[in-house]
This record gives C-alpha cells, structure tokens and sequence, in this order.
C-alpha cells in the first residue's frame, strides 16, 4: 500500500470516529469517546513505512478496564484495545471493521 494510501485511510478512520460521536481532545489520545462501558481514548496512525504493510493501527484504551473487559478483549490491567491492520487489510476493508468495532460498544 502506498504511504498517499495510507494517509488517505488515516483521515477517514479520523473521520470515522468523530462521526460516532468521538469528542477532540489535546492529549496524548486526540479523541474521547463514550461507549457503553465508559470513556475510550483513541489515537489513529498510518503505518510510515511499507514493511508493515496494510494502512495502520487505531491505539485504543478504556479508562475502566474492568468494565470494558466484560464487553470486549481488551488488557484487563491498561484497558488496551489497539486494532493493528496489517498486510491483509485493505482501506475500505479495515475502515468497515473499525466501524463495525466502534459501533459494537456505543
């Protein structure tokens, strides 16, 4: 995947997320948003270099992992729930899976 591509993936998951919703935030995650097991923090990076292949990661934490462990796999201690999309993934495929992801919890 080309790095244009992979940027270009970036901005729609940007996107994406602040059209369900997502609050901009001035932090080390740029978004909050409120799902039904509380606050998650998200951060969206393209991949820099085409060795990882596919378009990037969306780093995720829930601020109470006990709760959101009963919903989703995350890290029972973090509350890290980071989607990596790698070689296999497509744009348009890992968009809809982020979507449908992030749909699933609010």
């Amino acid at each position: 995947m080309r790095q244009r591509d992979r940027h270009r993936w970036a901005k729609r998951a940007n996107a994406l997320i602040e059209s369900l919703g997502a609050e901009p935030v001035d932090e080390w995650y740029p978004w909050r948003l409120k799902t039904k097991v509380g606050m998650l923090s998200l951060l969206v990076e393209a991949h820099e270099t085409h060795h990882l292949g596919g378009p990037g990661t969306v780093f995720t934490r829930f601020d109470s992992p006990p709760d959101a462990k009963q919903v989703v796999n995350c890290n029972p201690h973090s509350g890290k729930w980071n989607h990596h999309y790698y070689q296999s993934w497509t744009g348009p495929n890992a968009l809809a899976n982020l979507e449908q992801l992030l749909r699933s919890i609010i």
